[in-house]
């Protein structure tokens, strides 16, 4: 989870970006 945070920039939430990627992935 930190990871992608960090990967992402760091100002946004480490949950926000991984949440919405696994959200598509799952409905898709």
């Amino acid at each position: 989870m930190a990871t992608g945070d960090g990967n992402r920039g760091g100002s946004e939430p480490e949950v926000s970006p991984h949440t919405r990627v696994t959200i598509q992935q799952d409905t898709g």
